[in-house]
């Protein structure tokens, strides 16, 4: 017994090492089990943490190729765009000038017809004025014929009335001579004042183209014509002239200075004027005369032996002793 108790105790640290072996070996083995559970978990953990950086790389990859897919695209739109637009802007540009051309064109040719027109309307302008002269001239000279021939006729009626007249007149005064010196010593206590308008404006007008009072248009040249029908309108639009040497022709006898004869009821001769200034209008030329006379029951006033004309004491005075007489 003593031999197994003393085998025992040899043994005794050997189991005690043994033991502790076992139990280090079994601490180290769970140390070991547990450092490996927790390296597979940080593992484990950081295999996570790298599949989802790894995900979020892909996703955020994606998200990029996705951008640059789309930008891309959007380029590639406004690429197309922009060369459509050059493509429509040359377009519109060969177009304007197709129609800048077109138009140049259709000016030149509007230009042709209008320098075309122009010319015939010219021409035809031409043409007209030229007939138109003609025909005017041959009016003026076939007008001034026949009223060279209507005075004519007019003037030798009158030269045979007036001739009729003064014979008488003498036959009047000779009759009425007791009278007339009885009158004539009568004082002169009355103005009259008066016109006396002769009619013929383009016998008046001669002397302003180169001709004499009266002249007749056959005499004329064209240029003379042409003055003529320029200054007959613009008196027609009421410029006026002076005209003391009158129209002539059939007037000759009225103008400046020519006598004014105020007669009583016996035609005995009581005051005499003459006329004075003289003025060409649209009515023809007026001249312009004062005579002083007695106060008597009627006046007989005639210039040159034209249009006798009477007045009653009444009518002078109802007429301020103005009156206005028209040559024929």
């Amino acid at each position: 017994m003593k031999e197994s108790f003393g085998d025992s105790s040899r043994w005794l640290p050997l189991t005690l090492v043994a033991v502790l072996l076992v139990v280090v070996g079994f601490g180290g083995v769970t140390f070991l089990n547990a450092h490996a559970r927790s390296v597979d978990a940080q593992q484990q953990a950081e295999q996570v943490q790298a599949a989802r950086v790894a995900k979020e790389w892909k996703a955020s990859m994606a998200t990029a190729v996705a951008k640059k897919k789309a930008q891309d695209r959007q380029d590639a739109r406004l690429k197309a765009a922009e060369k459509k637009a050059a493509q429509r802007y040359k377009a519109q540009e060969r177009a304007a000038e197709k129609a800048a051309a077109r138009k140049k064109a259709a000016r030149k040719a509007a230009a042709r017809r209008k320098a075309a027109q122009a010319a015939a309307h010219q021409a035809a302008q031409v043409a007209a004025v030229k007939a138109a002269k003609q025909a005017k001239l041959k009016a003026v000279a076939q007008k001034a014929a026949d009223a060279e021939a209507a005075a004519q006729k007019t003037a030798e009626k009158k030269a045979e009335a007036a001739k009729a007249a003064l014979i008488k007149a003498a036959q009047e005064a000779a009759a009425s001579a007791v009278q007339g010196e009885a009158t004539a010593t009568l004082p002169l206590t009355r103005t009259i004042t008066g016109q006396v308008t002769e009619p013929d404006v383009v016998g008046a007008l001669m002397p302003k183209v180169g001709g004499y009072p009266g002249e007749s248009t056959k005499d004329l040249s064209m240029y003379q014509l042409n003055r003529l029908e320029s200054y007959l309108a613009k008196v027609k639009g009421g410029k006026t002239y002076r005209c003391p040497r009158g129209s002539g022709g059939q007037y000759g006898d009225i103008s400046r200075g020519a006598r004014v004869f105020v007669e009583d009821r016996s035609r005995t001769a009581v005051a005499t004027g003459s006329l004075t200034g003289g003025v060409l209008s649209k009515q023809g030329c007026t001249f312009d005369f004062r005579v002083r006379v007695p106060d008597l029951p009627f006046y007989r006033i005639n210039v040159t032996q034209r249009g006798q004309m009477v007045y009653s004491h009444d009518d002078m005075a109802r007429h301020g002793w103005q009156v206005w007489l028209r040559a024929l």
